[in-house]
């Protein structure tokens, strides 16, 4: 469960949320990705940190997806709530006391949400909630992308401290296998896009991901100013991401 600062950092972003992430090019690829390599179509699925529900509401309206979605942050789920289809439910609770039956899903994904998580309480309790033959998916970025983020130069400890919240693919599968899930799988993706220097110089300012909130202000105001001097008027950014599912034993 995110500590009080990432809880306010959410909060404080929820309404600019969508624009400030991943941009509109980068969405239909990551959700293609996430949506085969999860077998989600048709399926009743479950989002376990929805945010502001971007994800969830494509799943609905394209890949007849039967939703349900899940956040702690309750200015997240108010941008959500405008944004989903009435067939989508939406609850607030936490990924580690999951408000399920259980088996009552096909399928339960997560987005950028497993470095929050206590995974030696949350991983069972995905498993309560799936059905036998079910499928869990983790979208979660490659450790390597960070040492080639476009931040990394200007924020000395960004880095380390991104190492030490993120999991690797690995021990993800490791700790699946753990909890009794089977045949772990991995499936990458590498998307780039462009953006202006204004653009990121406006995502710093807005203090855009929550690894800012654990940077100490001289660490943030420092990268800032350089950020400020020394971006090329154009940024090449590439994402690269990994998506782990795993099964439940029929």
């Amino acid at each position: 469960m995110p500590n009080e600062a990432i809880q306010q950092h959410f909060g404080r972003l929820a309404q600019r949320y969508d624009e400030l992430r991943s941009p509109s090019e980068l969405v239909t690829p990551l959700i293609e990705t996430l949506v085969a390599a999860g077998d989600m179509r048709g399926r009743r699925v479950l989002d376990i940190g929805c945010g502001t529900g971007r994800t969830l509401a494509a799943l609905a309206l394209h890949y007849e997806v039967q939703g349900w979605g899940i956040d702690a942050s309750t200015e997240m789920l108010e941008v959500a709530r405008a944004q989903v289809p009435p067939t989508v439910t939406l609850q607030q609770s936490t990924a580690e006391e999951l408000p399920f039956s259980e088996s009552f899903f096909e399928r339960v994904y997560m987005t950028m949400v497993i470095h929050f998580l206590n995974r030696a309480v949350v991983f069972p309790e995905i498993w309560r909630v799936l059905q036998p033959g079910g499928r869990v998916t983790i979208m979660t970025p490659d450790l390597a992308s960070f040492e080639r983020n476009w931040l990394a130069p200007f924020f000395p400890s960004y880095v380390r401290v991104e190492h030490a919240r993120f999991p690797s693919g690995e021990t993800i599968a490791a700790e699946l296998t753990h909890s009794g899930f089977i045949q772990p799988s991995s499936v990458p993706l590498h998307a780039t896009h462009f953006h202006s220097k204004e653009a990121a110089l406006r995502r710093i300012r807005e203090r855009h991901i929550s690894t800012f909130a654990l940077r100490d202000d001289d660490e943030y105001r420092e990268g800032l100013a350089r950020a400020e001097r020394e971006l090329p008027e154009m940024i090449e950014s590439v994402q690269q991401m990994l998506f782990i599912s795993a099964d439940k034993p029929a």
